[in-house]
């Protein structure tokens, strides 16, 4: 399996609107008591070893320094928004685990709480890249991880077939290929950041999102696409 033209994605934290930042500290907080003891905080994250992972760590030490309770349920980035945008006007949870490429929307929508980075300074230690793109969503969001993807394929089978290796995304609407394509769901963060590789290889401009829709939904109308799949596993 070879792979080429990564693109970067990133896993992101979020405020919901009125959550663990519009809060007051709660009265029995006077007197030396944690801030938000008593409170109870919930999220979401993306289920598996990912909120078991941000349940042992996120809360663990969010719970040691304010004293507030912390749990986090599970989901997919694309249910979370529908969820979190459903509830702006009485939000059930206080922050979601989300895909960054949701983030606009969740912002168009008036959904999210601006974070104050002046109170995380550990956000100035992101690398370049990171931090740019964090700026770049004018401090709606806090990168947690970042997850690179690319074209794979199979040498050996091109070669048996006469078929050119794929060089770059704009390859993969090369009529050569047609029924030979497998892309990731848009229910996922690969499949956003698909849609952007395709508006930046088809539309010139990587954030629009509408345009790189409809170039996939090209894909799917010529009969380039053989099967679009929703995890690793099932690719």
């Amino acid at each position: 399996m070879h792979r080429h033209k990564p693109v970067a994605l990133a896993l992101t934290f979020v405020l919901v609107v009125a959550s663990l930042a519009a809060m007051a500290a709660p009265a029995s907080a006077q007197g030396g008591l944690k801030p938000f003891a008593g409170v109870t905080l919930v999220g979401i994250s993306w289920g598996g070893v990912w909120t078991a992972g941000t349940q042992a760590i996120f809360c663990g030490a969010l719970e040691l320094e304010t004293g507030a309770t912390c749990r986090i349920g599970s989901s997919n980035s694309a249910t979370m928004i529908s969820k979190v945008i459903a509830e702006k006007d009485n939000p059930q949870v206080d922050f979601i685990f989300v895909d960054d490429a949701y983030v606009p929307e969740l912002m168009a929508n008036r959904a999210l709480q601006k974070i104050d980075f002046a109170k995380i300074p550990n956000a100035g230690g992101y690398f370049g890249r990171v931090q740019k793109q964090a700026e770049e969503f004018g401090g709606y969001y806090l990168p947690v991880g970042i997850q690179e993807m690319g074209i794979g394929y199979r040498a050996d089978i091109l070669k048996e077939k006469n078929l050119p290796i794929p060089t770059k995304w704009a390859d993969l609407w090369n009529p050569a290929y047609k029924g030979k394509v497998v892309i990731p769901a848009w229910t996922t963060n690969f499949g956003w950041a698909f849609i952007e590789a395709a508006a930046a290889a088809r539309c010139g401009d990587a954030k629009n999102l509408e345009c790189g829709y409809q170039e996939v939904k090209k894909l799917r109308d010529t009969g380039q696409l053989a099967l679009v799949v929703d995890t690793g596993t099932a690719l």
